[in-house]
């Protein structure tokens, strides 16, 4: 319930635990609620955590979806995960093209 005053208070914290929480109990609607809104704000933490739990999760999809919208932000952790899947699709080269663009990216925290 204090994560839900706090997500409607816009933060992002409190979004992605509710996200992960829907994730884990299967809630759709959860998910839906809330990953978007992180999604759409300019903080590349939550999003690029939003796209680990996807990935975690076996969502590849939403979770390549998320590291692109981190990576339009600068983020080097999610242009490292995204290069894993990549990597693990046998897209080697373009793996190794978004690892070097990492390599000197900003770590956002």
């Amino acid at each position: 319930m204090i994560w839900e005053k706090a997500a409607a208070l816009g933060d992002p914290d409190a979004m992605l635990g509710l996200v992960k929480q829907a994730l884990d109990r299967g809630d759709s609607a959860g998910v839906e609620r809330w990953a978007p809104v992180i999604l759409a704000q300019d903080e590349a933490f939550p999003i690029t955590a939003l796209g680990v739990a996807f990935r975690d999760r076996g969502d590849l999809a939403r979770a390549v979806q998320a590291f692109l919208r981190a990576e339009e932000l600068g983020d080097g952790y999610a242009m490292e995960y995204r290069a894993r899947i990549l990597a693990a699709q046998g897209q080697h080269e373009e793996a190794e093209a978004l690892r070097a663009q990492a390599a000197t990216a900003e770590r956002m925290l």
